[in-house]
């Protein structure tokens, strides 16, 4: 069974990425993804349909075999927007079904008894719908899943998402996250 997260909880091995385009984002999320499995990590990726896709190129070009991968489940892809949808109420991310939408994810990961590593950009589309609030919540509630299982998560953003009136907006994210990694090309 699941366990219940208490709130507000600091965050641990979540990482946030400030990108500059997209280009930039899935370079350095295939380094990200091929150093988890060349180091045998089980590997969850979060991401838009298109991202996605753009991984899988890239990492097929990078000699990684995604199909023997994914049939290990050490490489675990999942398309962004349907799976926020099954834990959002009224576009809020709702702790009991987040819960019980990541924890069989993770669990899954680490079936294989090996360190997991996570991507997700699920954040980035609340955001552009303007739900900062909610936002910042659904960051909160991988912290607080990050008490009871132990994985390393990286979210992006790209940088035109923070415009000068949304700097105190900023200032939140970058404290849901235990390091800021800002990539310039």
């Amino acid at each position: 069974m699941a366990p219940s997260v208490a709130a507000h909880t600091k965050p641990k091995n979540h990482e946030l990425q400030l990108y500059p385009h997209d280009e930039a984002l899935i370079v350095s999320l295939t380094d990200y993804i091929a150093k988890g499995l060349g180091n045998k990590e089980s590997v969850i990726v979060i991401a838009t349909a298109e991202h996605l896709e753009a991984l899988r190129q890239n990492l097929t070009v990078n000699n990684i075999d995604l199909d023997l991968a994914i049939g290990l489940d050490q490489y675990i892809p999942i398309e962004a927007a349907s799976f926020l949808q099954t834990f959002l109420v009224n576009d809020w991310p709702v702790r009991d079904l987040f819960i019980k939408a990541v924890t069989p994810v993770l669990e899954r990961a680490m079936a294989n008894g090996t360190t997991v590593r996570a991507f997700g950009e699920m954040v980035v589309l609340l955001w552009r719908k303007q739900l900062y609030a909610a936002t910042v919540h659904l960051e909160q509630l991988w912290n607080d899943l990050a008490e009871h299982y132990d994985f390393k998560l990286l979210c992006a953003y790209p940088k035109s998402a923070f415009g000068h009136s949304l700097q105190s907006a900023l200032q939140h994210i970058c404290k849901a996250h235990s390091d800021t990694i800002v990539l310039a090309k």
